[in-house]
């Protein structure tokens, strides 16, 4: 069998697409975050510019078209993130961090949960989703059989409501544009401290409306 490594006409669409917004719309990113020191500050001073990726179908590109999306393959989105990240890294990380927020939603949620979810990124807002993993103890260890480290964010169940513990960091999106929280949350965590990972492993999805109460310190 001949494997043949030579972009299909969709492929060069999709490349010569991007290409387009990167040179036209990622252009305007040093401009738009020289003026402010903080990191926080930079990040919601390009949700104008994350709108412009919104208008051109991207952030649609990652739905499937039963729930209101205009999917894009992985191959068509890995040419085009390619594109937009030869000439600016943020736009684009708020664009695939928000994929990895919605990944397990769409591969391994109910209909259900589909349908609550995913037409909401979909409205043409400039909607951000996040996956909350990493740990100070550890993130691809996540299922180590050492107590002290992996997965230490653990969910118990209070009524009809999970109740979620634990502190993650690298959580790309997890702000939201004006530091009021992401739209939604998928949280990596353990239902049961008793069982290994393997056997308590969970991912809860944390609307921004769901209040969120901090530790002092």
């Amino acid at each position: 069998m001949t494997l043949s490594f030579q972009l299909d006409d969709d492929q060069f669409a999709v490349r010569a697409m991007a290409r387009g917004i990167a040179n036209t719309v990622l252009t305007k990113v040093a401009a738009a975050i020289a003026p402010y020191g903080r990191p926080e500050d930079r990040f919601y001073a390009l949700k104008p510019i994350f709108q412009e990726l919104v208008d051109a179908g991207l952030l649609k590109g990652l739905i499937p078209n039963e729930y209101g999306g205009e999917y894009i393959n992985n191959l068509n989105f890995a040419l085009a993130a390619e594109e937009l990240a030869r000439v600016d890294i943020n736009v684009p990380s708020a664009l695939l961090g928000t994929g990895l927020g919605l990944h397990p939603i769409i591969h391994y949620g109910t209909q259900e949960q589909k349908q609550r979810w995913l037409p909401m990124f979909c409205d043409g807002q400039p909607r951000l989703a996040a996956i909350a993993y990493t740990e100070v103890t550890g993130g691809a260890n996540f299922d180590s059989p050492d107590p002290k480290v992996g997965v230490q964010t653990f969910a118990r169940r209070d009524g009809d409501e999970w109740v979620i513990n634990g502190a993650k960091h690298y959580t790309t999106n997890a702000s939201g544009w004006g530091g009021e929280g992401a739209d939604l949350i998928s949280v990596v965590c353990r239902t049961d401290p008793d069982l290994p990972p393997q056997e308590s492993l969970a991912i809860i999805v944390v609307e921004r409306a769901r209040p969120v109460s901090r530790s002092p310190g």
